[in-house]
């Protein structure tokens, strides 16, 4: 018998591409797991995504939501052997205005993770599941939570899906390490904290967002100005500083297409 139900699962059809399923997972939010490739191949990284597609006037949240909301989450349910990277967080927007500011995204944005199989995968296809859980806002705000699955085979060749062009574009806006910026500096003055970065750009379009809360005010005003061959942007200090916050880790966004990841020493308040 046991041999028989085995023939027969080997009989069963085999999907030949990433099969997922749209979830509204709030009322004015739909999600699903997406993938770059058709098939997962054994030990090769594939990339995949939560995307999430808001209804127009909805927005999301950052992994910091700024002075109100909830950060958004994502939890992988994943197969035995395979790991998966950070989510990597495009570049967020500013929602609201002073007394509060917050950080998120509105239209379509896809949450990356690179995902690694081992080098044997015994199935001939894989369920890899997510559970989401963010808050939707316009004029109200409504709680969201939702199980999402993306069927996917596992094969030893795979062509890129129609989401590939998407993956692309948005890769494009996840910050670069700030490491790789060497002169980039953190003092504290009177008017906050005096970040420099040695990147030339527009002083009228820069903003830094903070990816802890606690260490600046989120909706304090910023002002960059040009400085020996980079900028210098002065951020206001939290009004409800985190004592125990010993770094300043954030996105700096320079431009609409054009944003740097830091993680500086913060300096002690004197």
């Amino acid at each position: 018998m046991l041999q028989l139900a085995f023939l027969l699962l080997l009989l069963l059809p085999v999907p030949l591409f990433a099969v997922g399923k749209v979830t509204r997972i709030a009322k004015h939010i739909d999600a699903e797991i997406v993938a770059q490739q058709t098939a997962v191949q054994p030990g090769q990284p594939i990339r995949i995504a939560v995307r999430l597609q808001m209804d127009s006037g909805w927005h999301i949240y950052w992994k910091n939501p700024g002075d109100a909301g909830l950060a958004t989450t994502v939890d992988w349910q994943l197969p035995e052997g395979f790991t998966i990277s950070n989510l990597e967080w495009p570049q967020p927007h500013l929602f609201g205005d002073p007394p509060e500011v917050c950080y998120g995204y509105d239209g379509q944005v896809l949450l990356m993770a690179t995902l690694t199989p081992p080098a044997t995968i015994p199935t001939p296809t894989l369920t890899i599941g997510a559970t989401v859980e963010l808050l939707a806002c316009q004029d109200v705000c409504i709680p969201g939570k939702g199980k999402l699955e993306l069927i996917i085979p596992v094969a030893d060749a795979s062509t890129e899906t129609e989401w590939s062009q998407h993956f692309q574009e948005s890769s494009t806006l996840v910050p670069a390490s700030g490491e790789t910026l060497v002169g980039a500096s953190l003092q504290r003055t009177s008017q906050g904290l005096q970040l420099f970065v040695p990147v030339q750009a527009d002083t009228d379009d820069v903003w830094f967002f903070a990816a802890e809360e606690g260490v600046i005010d989120h909706s304090g005003t910023q002002s960059a100005t040009a400085d020996g061959g980079g900028l210098a942007v002065t951020i206001p200090n939290s009004p409800f500083p985190n004592k125990d916050a010993t770094r300043l880790r954030g996105v700096l966004v320079v431009g609409k297409h054009h944003a740097i990841e830091l993680d500086l020493p913060l300096p002690a308040v004197e």
